[in-house]
């Protein structure tokens, strides 16, 4: 993982890979704090006028805000967590703009992924990141109006960069309150008590309070500030993992339904390799975890949901699909969390090695089944694609290897008889 630590608005705009836009004082540490008072929604804009035009469509939502840390006229309420305490937040939608924070969203446009980040939930967002294991990591600090570096940021972003990394930071306690003379002064001036409060100050340093995080996404409507539960978020990739291999019940195939009607796709072989070994497993040369062979029939061609389906003789479309396949792998199983995915991709590798009595007999599976169909459709496939004996049984040099007894089998009852009927040339 490379992580980077980037500064104010030209380091916003720099940004990328998964970004975390760091406002300390106070930007984000408000949008934890406004989420754990029960909020509903978050939209951060970057101008003015943006809130307002929400307001005029939504009169319900609060208008949260501010510009050198004074509470944009007429708004509700201004950048202050110990202020907005005092304003029922529980189920509104709040329009947020501030100098640098909201800012950094709008600049890091280079992100593939932004989170808000904050001491207040610092170890939530190192997670996180951990969880989705991105390849490049970047820490913006924000710093004063996104013009300015501010203490408070930047030991923010070493404090997310340490947890990564599984460092400590030394007296990082006395750092933290350090900030009281060094980034948090105008906390503790009389004279500004109203803009920025003292209590303002003792809130946005509760290091690790909050246990989720705020990630920024775009919907039909803009910019949403989201609160993500890590059990949520890990859902939230299982669910979009579910959603992605729906696809592959549009991945055609070149086999007949047995009515001759239509092809089968994808995910109906699969399906019906799966009953297959269930109940033909003890026909298996050697002894086999039936579990681990249905989900990696299951589970081996989702793949071609990105890299398509490769005909059995298609003898081009066969010299690029090992590179194809492999690169797909990486994007379909990399939906899933951490842990899920590699356990997927790796019993997908499995397969593809050849190695294991489990991938020898899933690959008797697959060969098999298509063969069956095309038996049962009076060998239309066969006859369309003008098939030749010789390449079946170069197709099938292994079968035997998962079952001898299925193999005999299947060459005495599904191939030569489409051989003597000439539905299969005879070389």
């Amino acid at each position: 993982m490379d992580i980077g630590i980037y500064h104010l608005l030209e380091g916003a705009r720099e940004a990328d890979g998964l970004t975390v836009i760091i406002d300390v004082f106070r930007a984000f540490s408000l949008e934890c704090y406004l989420y754990a008072m029960g909020a509903r929604e978050i939209r951060p804009v970057g101008r003015i006028e943006e809130a307002f035009a929400w307001k005029n469509e939504d009169p319900d939502c609060l208008l949260a805000g501010e510009r050198g840390g004074k509470m944009c006229e007429g708004f509700d309420f201004g950048n202050s967590p110990s202020a907005a305490e005092k304003i029922d937040v529980r189920g509104k939608r709040i329009i947020h703009t501030t100098s640098a924070g909201t800012q950094g969203i709008v600049n890091a446009v280079h992100a593939e992924e932004i989170i808000g980040g904050a001491l207040v939930n610092a170890r939530a967002v190192a997670s996180y990141i951990k969880r989705r294991n991105p390849e490049k990591v970047s820490l913006v600090c924000m710093g004063n109006g996104g013009v300015r570096p501010a203490a408070e940021d930047e030991l923010c972003a070493e404090y997310i960069r340490a947890l990564l990394l599984g460092e400590e930071i030394p007296d990082f306690d006395e750092r933290v309150q350090h900030l009281r003379i060094q980034g948090g002064e105008h906390f503790f001036d009389p004279e500004r008590q109203e803009i920025f409060p003292e209590a303002d100050f003792w809130r946005c340093i509760e290091y690790d309070k909050f246990d989720f995080v705020v990630r920024i996404e775009r919907d039909e409507r803009g910019l949403v500030a989201r609160m993500v539960d890590p059990r949520d978020e890990e859902l939230d990739r299982l669910f979009s993992f579910f959603r992605l291999i729906d696809r592959e019940k549009f991945i055609g195939r070149q086999t007949y339904l047995t009515d001759g009607k239509r092809k089968e796709n994808d995910a109906e072989h699969a399906w019906h390799m799966a009953i297959m070994t269930v109940l033909l497993a003890k026909y298996a040369n050697e002894e086999i975890d039936v579990l681990k062979t249905v989900t990696m029939l299951l589970i081996h061609d989702l793949v071609e949901i990105y890299a398509g389906d490769t005909y059995a003789y298609d003898d081009a479309g066969k010299e690029t699909q090992a590179a194809r396949e492999r690169e797909a792998a990486e994007k379909v199983y990399g939906t899933l969390p951490k842990e899920q995915g590699e356990w997927l991709k790796g019993i997908w590798l499995e397969f593809e090695a050849q190695e294991t009595p489990e991938a020898k007999f899933a690959r008797t599976m697959d060969n098999l089944q298509p063969m069956m169909l095309n038996d049962s459709t009076n060998g239309i496939s066969w006859v369309e694609h003008g098939v030749h004996l010789s390449q079946i049984l170069k197709r099938n040099e292994r079968t035997h290897c998962g079952s001898e007894v299925l193999w005999e089998y299947a060459k005495e009852n599904f191939l030569m008889p489409h051989v003597e009927k000439g539905h299969i040339i005879k070389d």
